[in-house]
């Protein structure tokens, strides 16, 4: 979705409006980077690339045939030089996004009624691992996190990656957003789990549930052909899981490009959204494209949008009188 024109709303000239002033100065630094990265660019390819080209030739002739490890002597020194040499050449690039993001997402981040960002940091893991939903994992890497209070719940969100090391190989088990909400009240009596067809985690997911979790059937079709449901209250689930739910949780799919959306609601008054989708998103525009780009600005604004669209309809959501009872 980044770079494409997307269909503007009202509330977009507004955040525009405030974000003007900004954008102006903005729009001046990323025609300076464009400027350094294009000189940079070019340092690397008439000057960088035939230096590791003699660089090469030249450790290829003076090493040894005989040499231990000759192989990893000739390729390492060029390939390490190539390596600072690429960030050499997008280090104005990467500036820039940095300035950017650092400008703009926290006023789009008010704008959505959320009141915190950090570029680096991350959702509770240790609430995340109480969803059987989440994947096993020894170490992680987090960016762009969001939080606020919206209609009661918190919510927070993040690009997260998770490694998990298995038979001395380390294995990515997931790379895309996570979205953790907590409703102030208890409401789900039970563990309801949604997974899309497509998920290349399938197996491992059913494996892994608590006892008592069995399939659900729905009464929409062509969500049915999508997805399946698993819960360990039957009525709940599809409460739960009404037709406005399953749009908005179609709509995320689709905004992320996903194909493996899980969720799990759990805890009594927790969600968990699991949407793999690579790191692509909250990025800030490219270098060649103008910083006073209103579509870029509406363009992380509705991805913003998108993961608070769950709360809005979970502060509408009312447990049965069975429900009731045992959350009580």
């Amino acid at each position: 979705m980044a770079g494409t024109d997307i269909p503007l709303q009202e509330s977009d000239a507004d955040l525009y409006k405030d974000l003007q002033p900004a954008l102006g100065l903005l729009e001046s630094v990323r025609r300076k980077c464009s400027y350094i990265f294009a000189a940079c660019l070019l340092l690397g390819i008439f000057v960088g690339l035939p230096a590791l080209y003699h660089l090469f030739h030249h450790l290829e002739l003076t090493i040894p045939p005989a040499a231990a490890n000759r192989t990893a002597r000739i390729i390492g020194p060029p390939a390490g030089c190539f390596g600072v040499m690429l960030i050499f050449i997008y280090w104005p690039v990467m500036t820039y996004q940095r300035i950017y993001k650092n400008t703009v997402i926290p006023k789009i981040v008010r704008s959505a009624g959320l009141d915190h960002y950090d570029e680096s940091g991350v959702i509770s893991l240790d609430e995340a691992r109480a969803a059987c939903i989440f994947p096993p994992y020894d170490r992680y890497d987090a960016k762009d996190y969001f939080e606020g209070i919206r209609k009661g719940a918190r919510i927070s969100f993040c690009k997260l990656t998770l490694v998990h090391e298995e038979n001395n190989s380390f294995k990515r088990t997931f790379e895309g957003i996570a979205l953790l909400i907590k409703i102030p009240q208890n409401k789900f009596s039970g563990n309801t789990v949604l997974i899309k067809r497509k998920n290349r985690s399938y197996g491992w997911l059913v494996d892994t549930f608590p006892e008592g979790l069995q399939r659900v059937h729905l009464e929409d079709p062509a969500f049915e052909r999508e997805y399946q449901v698993y819960a360990n209250d039957q009525i709940e689930a599809r409460c739960i899981l009404d037709p406005v739910m399953m749009e908005r949780i179609e709509a995320i799919s689709n905004m992320y490009f996903s194909k493996e959306v899980t969720v799990s609601y759990y805890g009594g008054n927790r969600v968990l959204a699991l949407i793999p989708s690579g790191g692509r998103f909250f990025n800030p525009p490219g270098i060649w494209r103008p910083a006073t780009d209103i579509h870029s600005v509406a363009r992380l604004k509705r991805e913003v949008q998108s993961m608070i669209a769950l709360v809005d309809h979970l502060d509408s959501y009312r447990p049965s009188a069975k429900t009731e009872e045992k959350t009580a």
